[in-house]
């Protein structure tokens, strides 16, 4: 009687489990790797993919001709889901969209407001949440899409990862996923900042597979600004030098490059390379009035000097970590500086208070950016060198001395 049992539950198993019920081949769907985002002058949603070309990115036998790696369509529709839809009019597949890497936003519409938008991203379950967005400055989304790069065949996997290097080695450009830019927008006391990409050079020429044969591209794709947002509109934008002091704050600087003036020779620089960094973000009430401190320490090593200096000294080291420290307080004073001219809290000293003091955020609350703007701000920096590099002279020193 066990055994029949068993069998009648075995053949149940079977028939619920004998396949995945939504499974789809390959060769049935158009892979989107990157997507663009913008309006019409008429108001529709103009959605812009980026689809793999399989055929450019297997192996090719010579002879069988040469083919670009990625694919642009555009299509628009009333939402972004009946763009998307609209897509297979041209589209021979379906349009899959977990693979996509990033999401570039226009300018024109992150002013009007991106949660329409992101409420399409969040809702479609075949979106993951570790692609990264961008706000494409001076350009349609589409353009950005259609710029071919070398290093990388896939133009979505090089924007992906030239956005992660240029954070982590320089810090003008910040990644920021889906989850991430939710809790900036809806959160309390913090404004969100994407980065923004700019083309640089001819962009009608740099979407042709001829161009990518010279040694000079004619258009290259750059991160180096940051969007400032107040909820979900764009408001402004930072600077290359502002955005790099917003990261500063934000912890999110692990290496970057500092130059500063020579102590000999003030027409003259020091490179100081940053090989870690640490910053806290403070914020205080003093008889209802906000104050805000920043206190960022860093170690560093000498990357770089054009003038004649003895850097075995402590005096000399002492002098070029203190050149240091006030050069990045500076870049961070200016980032804070302009946050406050927009009324946009992007470092998140609102945050701050919210967390460590949340009575006193009630009184506070409503008007939060306006106080923002006119409060007292501290800037702490603590730079160390821990090393000058493979010599305790600099070449011009050395060659003064024979």
């Amino acid at each position: 009687m066990k055994k029949k049992r068993m069998m009648i539950l075995l053949l149940i198993l079977l028939v619920i489990l004998s396949g995945c019920w939504n499974r789809r081949e390959l060769n049935e769907l158009a892979i989107s790797h990157a997507m663009g985002i913008e309006k019409t002058e008429a108001g529709e949603f103009r959605v812009t993919v980026q689809v793999i070309n399989p055929s450019a990115i297997a192996m090719q036998e010579p002879g069988t001709g040469t083919y670009t790696p990625v694919v642009v369509y555009s299509e628009t529709g009333m939402t972004m889901f009946e763009a998307l839809r609209r897509l297979t009019m041209t589209v021979p597949r379906k349009i899959y969209e977990s693979y996509t890497q990033v999401v570039v936003i226009d300018e024109e519409l992150a002013k009007e407001g991106i949660i329409e938008a992101l409420d399409f991203l969040v809702r479609d379950h075949e979106f993951r949440t570790d692609f990264y967005f961008l706000i494409a400055r001076n350009a349609r989304p589409s353009d950005v899409l259609e710029v071919l790069t070398v290093i990388d065949k896939l133009p979505a996997n090089e924007m992906h990862q030239s956005l992660k290097a240029s954070q982590s080695s320089w810090g003008a450009s910040k990644t920021i996923e889906i989850d991430q830019l939710l809790t900036e927008l809806a959160g309390k006391g913090i404004e969100a900042a994407i980065t923004g990409v700019i083309i640089e050079g001819d962009p009608d020429v740099g979407g042709e597979l001829e161009a990518l044969e010279e040694s000079e591209l004619p258009a290259l794709l750059s991160f180096k600004q940051m969007a400032v947002f107040s909820r979900d509109r764009l408001i402004g934008w930072l600077n290359e030098r502002e955005s790099i002091g917003l990261n500063y704050a934000q912890n999110n600087i692990t290496s970057t490059i500092v130059n500063v003036a020579c102590p000999t020779a003030e027409d003259s620089f020091i490179g100081v390379e940053l090989l870690r960094t640490k910053a806290k973000l403070r914020t205080d009430m003093n008889n209802g009035h906000p104050s805000g401190t920043v206190t960022i320490k860093a170690e560093a090593q000498l990357g770089n000097v054009q003038c004649s200096i003895d850097t075995a000294t402590g005096h000399s080291l002492a002098e070029i970590e203190k050149r240091t420290s006030e050069q990045i307080a500076t870049e961070v004073e200016q980032s804070i500086a302009k946050a406050q001219e927009l009324k946009a809290d992007v470092f998140g000293f609102g945050k701050e208070l919210y967390q460590q003091r949340p009575k006193e955020w009630k009184s506070v609350e409503s008007d939060w950016n306006e106080r923002f703007a006119t409060m007292d701000v501290e800037v702490d920096v603590e730079v160390t060198l821990i090393g000058t590099g493979n010599t305790n002279q600099s070449v011009k020193k050395l060659m003064e001395e024979e």
